[in-house]
């Protein structure tokens, strides 16, 4: 992230953390500097050794929001039951 940071200015603007089957939760970090324009992709895994991490995606670009609007929570029909 430092290196990232440094070298090419991109700063975190996304993040996400996903539940796994292990002590420590998954963190998913995405960068970017849209003056460059760049991008990576992050993923770290604090269950393996000091929290390894790995640069899985970088591009030349940045994100594009679509500017959609979330949907209201959906629920069940009546009658329907989870699986």
């Amino acid at each position: 992230m430092l290196e990232l940071m440094a070298k090419y200015n991109e700063v975190p603007v996304y993040s996400i953390q996903l539940e796994v089957d292990r002590p420590r939760k998954i963190t998913m970090v995405v960068t970017e500097n849209k003056n460059n324009p760049s991008s990576s992709f992050i993923l770290i895994n604090p269950n393996i050794g000091s929290g390894v991490a790995c640069i899985f995606f970088t591009a030349k670009d940045v994100l594009i929001s679509n500017e959609a609007e979330s949907l209201g929570p959906k629920e069940p029909l009546k009658g329907e039951t989870d699986a």
